[in-house]
């Protein structure tokens, strides 16, 4: 998995790239090189932090793209402010062309500068607002009381050994709400005494462990284009994996435009020297299913500092899918980016943590149990019109 090069500190610019069609660019014209600065903004997707917050307090994402991509270019990012633009932030531009800026204020006016850099005059972006970059948020979910709301519905209640689960199932007792949050938890079965006997997927036995009960829950509505995000916290310990990501209902296909894919926003399958963060999408063709993506590669760069990691605070990863492609990102930085297996049928969001037979062997102990990803909030805005 590929990613563009990041800046330097998460507070002043975060990497990511535009909702198709809705930015706006100007040319320079004092010089003989030709150029061009776009802008973007993208809704509130961007709020690390260890504790649970509203998610009012999310910030939103001005990205610049500049043409030609001279690295290390100063960028301005102005603000308006009645008749005229007040300076908002400044970023250097990165190798592929791209700087961005967190912000506070969706709905405000935006533009961006990129200065005078050799033979390439001072170009100024046309500006971008909220109300015109991203459509309505059309779902919100902040886990409020102490029970799931009717939307969301409990899966995989039946063991799966043929999905390398015969060892888990999902349970409503592994998920509970509570302070603001979903905690979905891996726990040990209480009605069940006796071990089970894991297997890889070749039918080599792996071990004999205690049978488990999972958290996972989707939603009951279907959701289809635009930005779709959660704000996670992970479990700590390997031997389980959570995730968040997109299923469609249709069984039958051999197309994504038909069947839809499954679309693995992010999974995490536990603390490790190794980045463990991954990103796939799962989809039908006419030669049978595909699998694209791959761990993501220096995951750790999109940390708050060296003090943060995935199971001790909270993230926020998001979707944007249009009818061409999918772009991933942490926080609003750009984690992966692809035009393959692009669903054209509506999908339904699912939060799970889920304990694979394979991946038993690696909890160092099963008096570890029970694990916990906790999510925060969940959110989705539409397309905006066209």
């Amino acid at each position: 998995m590929t990613r563009p090069p990041r800046l330097p500190a998460l507070a002043a610019a975060v990497a990511l790239t535009c909702l198709a069609a809705l930015t706006a660019c100007s040319s320079g014209a004092e010089d003989d090189t030709a150029q061009t600065v776009t802008a973007t903004l993208l809704p509130p997707i961007a709020q690390p932090g260890a504790e649970p917050a509203p998610a009012t307090d999310a910030r939103s994402v001005v990205q610049a793209t500049v043409e030609p991509a001279d690295e290390g270019r100063a960028l301005t990012l102005e603000r308006a402010a009645g008749q005229r633009w007040e300076e908002a932030g400044t970023a250097e531009l990165s190798g592929d062309g791209t700087a961005t800026f967190l912000v506070d204020d969706p709905d405000a006016e935006y533009r961006v500068v990129a200065e005078e850099s050799g033979d390439l005059a001072a170009t100024t972006s046309e500006p971008v607002e909220g109300s015109t970059s991203f459509g309505d948020l059309d779902f919100d979910e902040a886990f409020d009381g102490d029970e799931l709301a009717p939307i969301w519905i409990h899966r995989g209640a039946e063991y799966n050994p043929e999905g390398l689960r015969a060892c888990s199932r999902g349970s409503e007792d592994a998920a509970e709400v509570g302070g603001g949050t979903l905690a979905l938890e891996v726990i040990k079965d209480p009605s069940r005494t006796e071990q089970c006997t894991a297997k890889k997927d070749n039918g080599k036995t792996l071990g004999q462990f205690d049978y488990r009960l999972n958290g996972h829950v989707a939603t009951n509505r279907l959701f289809m284009y635009g930005v779709t995000a959660a704000r996670i916290k992970f479990q700590r310990e390997q031997g389980q994996h959570g995730s968040f990501w997109l299923q469609s209902p249709i069984a039958e296909g051999d197309t994504p435009a038909v069947a839809g894919a499954e679309i693995d926003i992010v999974e995490y399958f536990g603390d490790s020297d190794d980045d463990r963060l991954a990103s796939f999408i799962y989809y039908p063709t006419e030669d049978g299913a595909v699998k694209e993506g791959d761990w993501i590669e220096g995951a750790s760069e999109f940390l708050a500092d060296k003090d943060d990691d995935w199971w001790k605070a909270y993230h926020v990863f998001s979707l944007e899918w249009t009818p061409d492609e999918y772009v991933i990102r942490i926080d609003g930085q750009e984690a992966w980016r692809t035009d393959q297996g692009v669903s054209q049928t509506s999908e339904f969001i699912v939060l799970s943590l889920l304990s694979s037979d394979y991946e038993l062997p690696n909890l160092p102990d099963e008096d570890l149990l029970p694990q916990v990803m906790d999510v925060d909030w969940v959110r989705h805005w539409l397309p905006t019109e066209g």
